[in-house]
C-alpha cells in the first residue's frame, strides 16, 4: 500500500500508529487493511485465538487524524504511550 509506519505504541487496550500514506488512500482503509491482516496472522500464529474470540480478534473502533506542522508533538506523544516494562498483560479480544 505505500504506507510508512512512523511511530509505534502497544498498550493492553489500544494500539497507536503514525504512519503516512499517499493521498488517494483513506485512513479508514488503512485501518481495515492492518486489522484484518494482523488479525489473520495472529490466529495463524496462536490459533487457540479462534476459541478465545470468535467473533472478531479487535474492536471496530477507532480514531482517525492528520497532522501537518506539529509532526514531531505526535511522535512524542506516541512514545510517551508505550507500556514501561511492568504493564504485561494483554487483552486482545473485542
Amino acid at each position: 500500500m505505500g504506507v510508512r509506519i512512523i511511530s509505534l505504541a502497544v498498550n493492553p487496550e489500544h494500539v497507536h500508529i503514525y504512519f503516512q500514506h499517499h493521498p488517494s488512500l483513506s485512513s479508514e482503509y488503512i485501518k481495515k487493511r492492518i486489522k484484518g491482516i494482523s488479525s489473520r496472522m495472529l490466529r495463524l500464529a496462536f490459533p487457540e485465538l479462534v476459541k478465545w474470540c470468535p467473533k472478531a480478534l479487535w474492536s471496530p473502533s477507532a480514531w482517525h487524524g492528520s497532522v501537518g506542522h506539529g509532526s514531531d508533538v505526535v511522535e512524542k506523544y506516541i512514545e510517551n504511550q508505550k507500556p514501561t516494562e511492568h504493564q504485561s498483560s494483554i487483552e486482545l479480544c473485542a
